[in-house]
């Protein structure tokens, strides 16, 4: 077995053995196979002794914001093994050699929607909750107006406005990617006429102070008015989304939406119908740190306050290591350290998906010394991510 990165014209068997081990589909095989040779992100192949792919992933490049800083992650795609080599350690050996690449790219964080999470955990990812799902009867926002104007996003139109107002939003919360005009407008897919996806861009007194994109579902069971993504300028903008989303209780029987992990709507929504919501924390994302020391010095740290971090990670060998954080400054050290983890339970602690005082229960957490001061670095965040990759 070897490991390496793909070339253009491995791109179309990647897609290819991703489709046989997801059962997926293809309409077109020579035009997929002709917009493969396109392909420009990074991607990488465990290929056996005579050349056969058996195993392949790709990672999407992206800034992501952690404390309010913008920093480089990698967002991993299309990770399948052929059927027929699974059990024979392909998926292990591309992470291996990928990871310790992805960190000499510049990669900080590295991120993936998984399959089986045991999988993932075997290469240092850690699972955490990117949002709130809640599902709730159509009428249950009635007690809520929205009397501003309200814009579809037409194909040919700027989506300038959309961006920098998500932008902004996303510098609240940590995971989530800043944009490009043109990945916002990606995230359409197409003609709203074919997609069944509406961006409207919500504006009061002529500012612009929320977007929400819809889909439509509409099955036997019933009709569903699905929120796939949404920003929003603080408790105006936010109100402004629920308002928007009570006028359309007399099309569709359900409304879901989601928040970032760290708004909570049952505990600010006014509605008569508040015990038929329900909640759902997702548990479909993982992160793994690729950069330790960069990581740590993006955190936000208390001056006059160092501790020192012993990590374990088994796969690079720059985070394996015993690191002193002070507020202006992170490096290589020595010393005792005051606590030794996992780069799983750093990872998850890092980007606030725990507190410290939930993580030391984890059996691969150990706390020495300087608590409070660690109490004030690790703690829980709001986190938000709904980006495809």
């Amino acid at each position: 077995m070897f490991i390496r990165p793909l070339t253009p014209e491995d791109r179309f068997p990647a897609r290819m053995n991703a489709l046989i081990a997801f059962h997926g589909r293809m309409s077109d095989q020579e035009e997929e196979r002709a917009d493969s040779l396109l392909e420009k992100t990074e991607a990488w192949g465990a290929f056996d002794e005579n050349g056969v792919l058996m195993a392949s992933l790709t990672d999407y490049d992206y800034r992501i914001v952690l404390d309010g800083t913008d920093v480089a992650a990698g967002g991993i795609g299309e990770a399948s093994t052929l059927p027929e080599f699974r059990g024979h350690g392909a998926m292990r050996a591309l992470f291996e050699a990928f990871l310790p690449a992805a960190r000499q790219r510049g990669e900080a964080l590295s991120m993936l929607c998984p399959s089986s999470h045991s999988l993932y955990r075997k290469f240092g990812y850690e699972a955490v909750c990117t949002q709130n799902s809640y599902e709730m009867p159509s009428d249950a926002l009635a007690d809520y107006r929205f009397e501003g104007q309200a814009e579809l996003l037409r194909p040919g139109d700027s989506a300038a406005e959309h961006t920098d107002l998500y932008n902004r939003f996303a510098h609240s919360c940590n995971l989530a990617a800043t944009r490009t005009e043109e990945r916002q407008k990606n995230l359409l897919g197409g003609p709203f006429w074919q997609t069944r996806k509406f961006c409207y861009l919500l504006r009061e007194k002529d500012r612009a102070v929320a977007y929400v994109l819809l889909a439509d579902d509409r099955t036997p069971a019933g009709s569903t008015l699905a929120v796939w993504d949404l920003a929003y300028d603080g408790r105006i903008g936010f109100e402004a989304i629920l308002g928007f989303l009570a006028r359309f209780s007399l099309d569709y029987d359900r409304i879901e939406l989601w928040t970032p992990s760290g708004v909570e709507l049952l505990s600010l929504i006014r509605s008569p119908r508040q015990k038929e919501i329900k909640k759902r924390t997702l548990q479909n994302f993982m992160v793994r740190a690729v950069n330790v020391q960069r990581i740590l010095e993006a955190l936000k740290k208390p001056a006059d306050a160092p501790f020192v971090l012993r990590v374990r990670d088994p796969l690079i060998p720059e985070n394996d290591g015993t690191f002193r954080a002070e507020e202006s400054s992170v490096r290589k050290t020595e010393e005792t350290p005051d606590m030794e983890l996992s780069v799983a339970a750093f990872s998850q602690l890092a980007v606030g998906g725990t507190g410290l005082s939930e993580a030391i229960l984890r059996p691969d957490v150990e706390v020495y010394g300087k608590r409070e001061t660690l109490e004030r670095v690790f703690v829980r965040k709001s986190l938000f991510n709904t980006e495809n990759f």
